[in-house]
């Protein structure tokens, strides 16, 4: 009788055993999937980062961008337009008669 206890015991051990051994490998796949999701997040939270490195890259270039735009517009108002040079040339032709 106490062998045929002894062979129960072992039995019902070696179901627990493979039970927790299933357990283990379930936990095993979460943590996996949670490193998956981690790695994924990381990766999209970087992308993020880099993404904001170019806005403000593009941005600080279309501020110099802008600002050359304003000096040359500035250059631009304090010296005469080469329209009214030209009107201005041709006004004296006139006056002179037709000779440059």
């Amino acid at each position: 009788a106490a062998t045929d206890g002894s062979q129960s015991d072992a039995a019902t051990e070696t179901e627990e055993v493979r039970e927790l051994r299933a357990k283990v490998r379930q936990l095993e796949e979460c943590v996996t999937d949670e490193q998956a999701k981690r790695d994924k997040f990381k990766a999209m939270v970087q992308k993020a980062i880099d993404a904001k490195k170019t806005v403000e890259a593009l941005a600080a270039q279309q501020v110099v961008d802008a600002a050359q735009t304003i000096r040359a517009l500035e250059a631009q108002l304090k010296t005469p337009r080469l329209a009214d040079t030209i009107t201005v040339a041709t006004a004296e032709t006139v006056a002179d008669g037709g000779e440059g």
